[in-house]
């Protein structure tokens, strides 16, 4: 799955479900999961399997236990990591993500069966409304922020130079070099000592060149 827009689903499971899921071996990229409605486990994206990759990915406004009674167990509506083959998740964003039922605000962005092997394998993530972080380089984001994304609200999860999601990813070639972002843009349009600079998420901000002044008396 590379480059979608999943907007709006609604998810009507009453168990382990996510608008995404990905297993055994598959690769979910460039990808946006926004504002999923259900009553489930996991509602943005599940991982399980070998060889599995989530990658700059943007996770957001998904709601779980909004549909009929609250499920107490609803959990994850960022991201449900299912340790079992060690998924990887790389430059991914989890944020602004709700789940009202008893877990509260703190498990809004994960949970996982086993968070030793999340954090092992996970890297350079941005995890927002108060959950714990998890993975080498990952950094915790303020879902009030309104330097996270442009316009949150309107659904436009590009972001600017300003954000912190900016130049905070880490740099594959084995797959960036050549790639475009969500909205078409180079994944790496800027290098610096011979490495990409990247963003987290789905987006890529635009690279802006230092401009020059001369002064001529």
């Amino acid at each position: 799955v590379s480059r979608c827009w999943f907007l709006g689903n609604t998810v009507q499971e009453n168990g382990s479900c996510g608008c995404l899921y990905a297993i055994n071996g598959s690769t979910v990229e460039n990808t946006l999961v926004d504002g999923t409605r259900g009553l489930c486990i996991g509602g943005g994206i599940i991982a399980s399997g070998v060889g599995t990759t989530i990658r700059n990915c943007t996770v957001a406004r998904n709601m779980i236990g909004t549909t009929g009674i609250f499920r107490p167990i609803a959990t994850a509506t960022g991201l449900d990591y299912r340790s079992s083959g060690g998924p990887t998740v790389v430059n991914c964003a989890f944020a602004l993500n709700e789940e009202p039922t008893i877990m509260g605000p703190g498990k809004s962005a994960w949970q996982s069966d086993s968070q030793p092997v999340l954090a092992a394998n996970s890297f350079n993530c941005a995890f927002g409304g108060g959950a714990e972080i998890v993975g080498a380089n990952s950094i915790a984001v303020d879902d009030d922020n309104p330097l996270l994304f442009k316009d949150a609200p309107a659904g436009d999860f590009a972001i600017t130079r300003k954000s912190p999601l900016h130049n905070a990813g880490v740099y594959d070639p084995s797959w960036m070099d050549g790639a475009a972002d969500l909205a078409g843009n180079p994944r790496i349009d800027h290098y610096r000592r011979g490495t990409g600079l990247v963003d987290i998420g789905a987006y890529e901000a635009p690279y802006v060149p230092t401009a020059t002044i001369m002064f001529i008396r």
